[in-house]
């Protein structure tokens, strides 16, 4: 008995002790726990209320006005352009480093007037042809995410463009199948909302942890409390990270066998090798999702003119000047095949500004040496060009 007791209370003394150190260290480094947390309670009730509709939203160390959109060129009586796509188009005001090594550097921190190559472009050509020009392009931003957003920008900011301009990359592909799919909510057959991203790992788009330190760090509770409530969480969010986990591989080896068992992450490698083995279903599911955002963007009587906007990665660019054979799929083709298949019930106001045709017929308009590191976008000047030569097409 007394040895029971000697042992609980050791226990217990262990877990205090080291609950105090843990304490200890949280409260000694305090500022850093809260480093990349959202710095505002305007921006936090922003990002709060639409990453549960649009699954996720620009970066949040943008500024407020850019969380959602950026305005380019005010609006007009008429004649107004939205821009929408990943970050292709969220380069426009977010300008790509030339010589990043990777993501955690592919945009410039602090960047300099002459750095805003696209953006000036635009400005310019909007401010000539007397045209508003909003842009709303967001990192993987995808057709389904493209489609609720629209909805989002007419009702809750009123913008209603006459204009669309709708990038589709060549990601979009593993974007819809591997990221999207299991988050898509529909009413009435209708698609309302793409949830946000809850994840059993550290998955890109998942606030669920992000969210819960800045509302910590931006309570009016004193420092004592935070890092209490700050331990509490972390202790909270490991043991249930770890059941979670551990409960999901066990179901999988039973289910699906002992190979089967790990967890699949929607990362850069992942999106990219649908690109090379699709299945016929992904690429018939990329192909409904398009379709359904097409359906509502050609219904809206506001929107005289879609323009699609594909471009080639380096991969795609080989096969374009014959350096390459590899069976690497060119998304510029399937968007040519739902145009194709639904001429009839989709409006003849669309048009595909297809860069693979484009760079076929001109190859020396692009090359290998115009793409940042991961060979999937643009450095600065080429960018630039690539919206110049957009701009010459929207009539």
């Amino acid at each position: 008995m007394k040895n029971t007791i000697l042992l609980i209370s050791s226990t217990l003394l262990g877990v205090i002790l080291g609950y105090l150190i843990f304490f200890s260290v949280f409260y000694l480094t305090f500022e850093k726990k809260f480093e990349n947390t959202i710095s505002s309670k305007e921006k936090f009730y922003l990002i709060n209320k639409y990453v549960n509709i649009l699954n996720h939203v620009r970066p949040e160390y943008s500024d407020y006005s850019h969380i959602i959109y950026s305005v380019i060129n005010d609006y007009k009586n008429n004649g107004n352009i939205l821009m929408q796509g990943d970050s292709w188009f969220e380069q426009i005001n977010f300008p790509a480093n030339d010589n990043a090594q990777s993501y955690k550097d592919v945009n410039l921190t602090n960047p300099s007037v002459s750095d805003f190559k696209s953006l000036k472009y635009i400005k310019d050509w909007s401010i000539f042809k007397n045209i508003g020009v909003i842009n709303a392009g967001t990192g993987s931003y995808s057709p389904s995410l493209m489609s609720i957003q629209l909805e989002v920008l007419e009702k809750d900011f009123k913008i209603k463009p006459n204009i669309l301009i709708a990038y589709i990359d060549q990601t979009d592909l593993g974007d819809e199948n591997c990221r999207y799919k299991i988050n898509k909510v529909y009413s009435d057959d209708k698609l309302t909302r793409v949830r946000a991203t809850k994840s059993l790992t550290r998955e890109a788009f998942d606030y669920s942890k992000m969210l819960k330190l800045s509302e910590i760090s931006l309570s009016s509770k004193s420092k004592f409390l935070k890092v209490f409530n700050l331990i509490n969480y972390n202790i909270h969010f490991e043991i249930s990270k770890f059941f979670k986990i551990n409960y999901f591989k066990i179901s999988k080896i039973f289910a699906q066998g002992w190979s089967n068992r790990k967890i699949k992450k929607c990362n850069v490698k992942e999106i990219l090798s649908y690109l090379s083995n699709p299945q016929t279903s992904q690429i018939s599911y990329f192909k409904s999702s398009l379709e359904e955002y097409l359906a509502r963007a050609t219904n809206k009587d506001h929107i005289k003119k879609i323009y699609l906007v594909s471009f080639p990665h380096t991969e795609n660019l080989k096969n374009i000047y014959k350096d390459s054979n590899k069976n690497y799929i060119n998304i510029s083709d399937i968007i040519d095949e739902v145009l194709k298949k639904n001429s009839e019930t989709l409006d003849k106001k669309i048009n595909h500004i297809n860069f693979s045709k484009i760079i076929s017929s001109n190859n020396e308009l692009f090359g290998y040496e115009d793409y940042l590191f991961d060979k999937a976008h643009l450095k600065q000047e080429p960018h630039r060009l690539f919206i110049s030569e957009i701009l010459k097409r929207i009539n």
